[in-house]
């Protein structure tokens, strides 16, 4: 797996440990060892450098059978590499930093909600255009509860009946039509949408 031959790379743990990726060694030793301390099975991930010098990335998963007095006897495990898939989680967390990055620096508010109307994101124009604080409304807030932040800061002071504009507001929210302030993009999927806020 590694491209060396049982003599370059013999079963020890000198071996395994010289090969091992520094930034990984403590957090891959201290499952190791709550591993035959604690009894559990492990799994971790790791990197370790193959012969020709490049790391990649492995996934261990292991347990032990143990004696009467619960020391541990015998070991099995298996290790695969998972190298193309940390890549693609790697390039995933890259292109979501990209995406709100961008969604930041719109210049208009901007918020987007899931198919339970939960929130997925906001941007500081969003939050700065209705009085409220972005961090008031984190990620999976309920589109109701962002409603009763804008009810909380006073933004809705000059509006009759504030609980009633929330309750229609949260109507429309779930079933727009083409008369609201609401936009579908295909990009977003057919279950997510988009207020666009002026």
């Amino acid at each position: 797996m590694m491209g060396y031959d049982s003599s370059e790379f013999p079963p020890r743990l000198e071996s395994w440990l010289s090969a091992l990726h520094p930034d990984d060694r403590q957090p891959t030793l201290q499952s190791i060892y709550a591993f035959l301390a604690q009894g559990l099975p492990y799994k971790v991930d790791y990197r370790l450098k193959n012969k020709n010098g490049e790391y990649r990335w492995y996934q261990s998963n292991g347990q032990a059978e143990r004696d009467a007095q619960g020391r541990p006897i015998r070991a099995a495990g298996s290790m695969a590499d998972i190298t193309s898939r940390k890549r693609d989680q790697e390039l995933l967390e890259k292109r979501r930093a990209q995406l709100i990055d961008a969604i930041a620096n719109i210049d208009s508010g901007f918020a987007m909600y899931d198919e339970n109307d939960h929130l997925i994101i906001a941007n500081q124009r969003f939050a700065t255009l209705y009085g409220i604080e972005l961090s008031s409304i984190p990620p999976n807030t309920p589109f109701s509860q962002v409603l009763a932040s804008l009810k909380s800061s006073g933004v809705l002071h000059t509006i009759e009946d504030p609980d009633g504009w929330i309750r229609n507001q949260i109507i429309n929210h779930k079933d727009p039509g083409s008369d609201h302030e609401y936009h579908f993009s295909k990009k977003l999927g057919a279950n997510q949408r988009a207020p666009h806020c002026r």
